[in-house]
């Protein structure tokens, strides 16, 4: 009773939190369900944010981002470390660590092997620390070796976003079709 919200300050306070990620005045009269998938977890992460957090936790944040979307996260992420905030990533995006990380903790089957300066590692040694060295033994057969015959053959596959792509499948072979969102 007797109170009144200051609407002008917290819409301002919505403007910079979401201006930290590249997301202009527009979104802040948006409802959730207009915006993008990508855009919602941007939104969320800055609701977090203005909340004033000490310890932030990121599952996957660029799973669905854009480059530029990401480019925008990191930046944001190095401003919460510059103030203070607390800040645990998780992906499986081993690229992402060299970027934003001081340090990376690798765990395999539901144990920590160790917490490394990331000064000491490189993409290679993370991921042989993953897989212990399953990875390697795994890779050493040529893969024509263990793959049998085609199970799905695609040809001339088009759409407005693609054109002419052929493809085939075969039994014991695992391809994997990657595209940035949007």
């Amino acid at each position: 009773k007797g109170r009144t919200v200051d609407w002008e300050a917290q819409n301002q306070q919505v403007v910079e939190s979401l201006a930290a990620f590249g997301l202009g005045q527009e979104f802040v009269t948006r409802t959730v369900e207009e915006l993008s998938a990508a855009q919602q977890q941007q939104v969320s992460i800055a609701k977090a944010l203005a909340l004033d957090a000490k310890v932030l936790i990121l599952d996957e944040p660029s799973a669905i981002l854009t480059d530029a979307e990401i480019e925008n996260l990191f930046a944001a992420i190095r401003r919460l470390a510059a103030d203070g905030v607390s800040i645990i990533y998780i992906s499986h995006r081993l690229d992402e660590l060299f970027v934003i990380a001081d340090v990376v903790t690798v765990m395999r089957d539901g144990q920590t092997l160790g917490t490394f300066e990331l000064n000491d590692l490189d993409v290679a040694s993370v991921a042989d620390l993953m897989v212990g060295g399953e990875f390697a033994e795994s890779a050493s057969g040529s893969s024509q070796d263990r793959v049998g015959e085609v199970r799905l053959s695609l040809r001339e596959l088009r759409s407005r976003h693609f054109h002419d792509v052929s493809i085939d499948v075969r039994s014991g072979e695992v391809v994997v079709l990657y595209g940035l969102v949007g």
